[in-house]
């Protein structure tokens, strides 16, 4: 740089006699003056950096649900490629398919219920757990009046 003293990189590493006699200048001190805040600012920056971490796991942890897949438990799993004719209007999950064996945590693999096996391995976010509902099933609190019966030992609302 302009005004200060060239110094070859021997001098640094083998310290000579010049060096060892030369006096710091005034734009060596301020250089050096300058250093002690980048430790501050690198902290800063390092705790930033966290706090962005954090932030992005809370917000994934937040739309992530937890399911929970067993083995045994029933699936449907998702149709990557619905036929051209079907478009927008085509289901997105296909099944129904019942785990054969949890890979490790996140991954399954799948058999028919007819018990022929699915060729590879599924991770929980290409699954979800099927769960169905019986039609026809009567409610046992309505007696068809429009009336609720009221279970023995409750208050009744007069």
């Amino acid at each position: 740089m302009y005004g200060s003293e060239a110094v070859l990189p021997v001098e640094v590493r083998i310290p000579t006699f010049r060096m060892a006699h030369r006096e710091e200048s005034v734009e060596e001190q301020e250089r050096i003056g300058k250093l002690d805040p980048l430790d501050e600012r690198r902290e800063r920056a390092a705790l930033r950096l966290e706090a962005m971490k954090l932030q992005v796991a809370r917000y994934y942890n937040k739309k992530m649900r937890p399911q929970d897949i067993a083995s045994g438990s029933l699936v449907l799993k998702r149709d990557f490629c619905p036929k051209a004719t079907d478009r927008k209007m085509a289901p997105k999950w296909k099944g129904s398919y019942r785990v054969q064996e949890v890979v490790s945590p996140g991954t399954f693999k799948l058999e028919h219920l007819s018990g022929k096996k699915v060729k590879r391995t599924w991770n929980a976010q290409n699954l979800r757990k099927y769960e169905f509902m019986e039609v026809g099933m009567e409610n046992e609190e309505d007696n068809g009046v429009g009336e609720t019966k009221v279970p023995e030992g409750a208050p009744s609302e007069k």
